[in-house]
């Protein structure tokens, strides 16, 4: 409990539910489009968080007004609808109402209730690991992926691949590792997302970063730029 801040809502069980959602960048195509979405669950007397993955091609029905659709469309779809049948909406409230369709979305696959959301895109992602100065990933099965979007944004491809062991990985090795899905099943992929997640807290809650005044306010700045999210 913080003085500065209001407490979390939680469930009948005492967890908190946050729906995680990661997209790409302005200049990336299908920006808006949800490829990561996680259901983090925080059980505050136990100390613990659970993670669970919901792939993105996932059909679902949204509600009466859009029909079925893949999951990872809810936001884009609903912040356009909304834009076209009000023009005088701004982009953000459009989208507000988008996060709003989306977690009760997924609050009624998984039958609880979502809390709050959160959103970071690939800029933010990178900018957060390398504020602290990378992260530590066990590897636990290699990776090799020929087909990796060129850095470029061209239609090329390029290989990255990946050893099995301890590795250390920049923002930009990270968000590849997180990304990567040609050569691996969507549910490979979640895991190794849940992977970097732990990693990047385990990190940012080291004394190297909690007593760098420049590696916090790096963060901060990260963050700040490239997050949207209901939470104070």
């Amino acid at each position: 409990f913080s003085a500065f801040s209001n407490p979390l809502e939680t469930d009948e069980n005492g967890h908190t539910n946050i729906l995680l959602l990661g997209t790409g960048n302005a200049d990336h195509d299908g920006a808006n489009l949800t490829d990561t979405i996680i259901v983090a669950s925080i059980d505050k007397n136990a100390g613990t968080v659970s993670m669970l993955s919901i792939p993105r091609d996932l059909f679902v029905e949204i509600d009466e007004l859009y029909g079925w659709n893949r999951i990872n469309s809810v936001l884009e779809l609903v912040a356009q609808q909304e834009m076209y049948d009000n023009p005088a909406m701004t982009e953000e409230q459009a989208y507000t109402k988008g996060y709003e369709v989306m977690t009760q979305t997924v609050s009624k696959i998984l039958n609880i209730p979502i809390h709050y959301y959160a959103r970071i895109n690939f800029d933010g992602f990178t900018q957060i690991v390398d504020a602290i100065d990378g992260i530590d990933v066990n590897v636990e099965e290699a990776l090799y992926d020929p087909l990796y979007p060129a850095d470029d944004g061209s239609i090329n491809y390029q290989t990255f691949s990946v050893d099995v062991g301890l590795q250390h990985f920049d923002g930009d090795i990270a968000l590849k590792y997180v990304r990567s899905r040609e050569t691996t099943s969507d549910y490979s992929r979640s895991q190794r997302q849940q992977a970097v997640l732990s990693a990047i807290k385990e990190k940012a809650l080291s004394l190297g970063v909690l007593t760098s005044p420049t590696k916090l306010k790096n963060l901060y700045n990260a963050i700040g730029d490239n997050f949207t999210s209901d939470l104070s």
